[in-house]
């Protein structure tokens, strides 16, 4: 039933790139300045981040795509501890 609908429309490899492309993107805004101001912004794209890492085992490829990035690793780190102080983020097992 929901085949064909948002992302599954594409093809894996499609899916993957998406993936590659967002990642990159997110690691290139993180390094260059994003989030020195907190926003709402900032709490959207960690709490998305932190999901997907938390989450290693079913989102792999996420996983991947994210440790690649030791500047998009270390935001969330900073996230974390700036909202999060009594919980360490958790490399991501993908």
């Amino acid at each position: 039933m929901l085949y064909g609908m948002g992302i599954t429309r594409f093809e894996r490899a499609q899916i993957l790139e998406f993936i590659e492309q967002a990642a990159g993107t997110l690691a290139t805004l993180v390094g260059g300045g994003f989030g020195e101001r907190r926003s709402m912004v900032d709490a959207t794209v960690f709490g998305f981040l932190v999901a997907i890492n938390e989450a290693g085992e079913m989102t792999p490829v996420w996983g991947r795509e994210i440790a690649k990035y030791p500047e998009l690793m270390r935001w969330l780190e900073e996230m974390g501890k700036e909202y999060f102080p009594e919980r360490e983020i958790r490399e991501s097992v993908g």
